[in-house]
């Protein structure tokens, strides 16, 4: 009896792994444009090459161990790639953080750009309203 194994395909399963490497591929370039963040694209390149080494081992434990003739090796193929993908969550959360700091950097120099602006207008308000004052008076 075979317990939650999964034997796919090798065709299938190495088609997915081209096809998942090449849309890393795609992003990685993505990556390098000038309007990413450096720590964004640093987190989101690391990753990606954990993710490559994640569907490595997930096609490899999917398609080519056998749990019957070892099974040993069916569970180390396994765990390994539960370990990286665990590793891959891990990336992303520290990404996650990231972006909410970039999110506060960019609130917090917006607050001091407005709240620059709000103080000119009110020293012209000032002024030009004390030179009506004098005008008057």
């Amino acid at each position: 009896m075979k317990l939650a194994a999964i034997d796919m395909s090798p065709s299938i399963g190495v088609t997915i792994g081209v096809v998942l490497a090449l849309a890393s591929g795609w992003y990685w370039h993505h990556l390098g444009r000038e309007h990413v963040e450096r720590s964004t694209r640093a987190l989101r390149r690391a990753s990606l090459v954990l993710g490559l080494f994640t569907v490595f081992a997930l096609v490899r434990a999917a398609c080519f161990i056998d749990s019957e003739v070892n099974p040993s090796g069916y569970i180390t193929a396994w765990l390994t790639a539960l370990g990286l993908l665990f590793l891959v969550v891990l990336v992303i959360a520290c990404d996650v953080i990231n972006n909410f700091r970039l999110h506060r950097v960019y609130l917090e120099q917006e607050a001091m750009e407005t709240a620059s602006r709000l103080s000119v207008e009110l020293k012209e308000y000032k002024a030009s309203s004390g030179d009506q004052s004098e005008k008057r008076g």
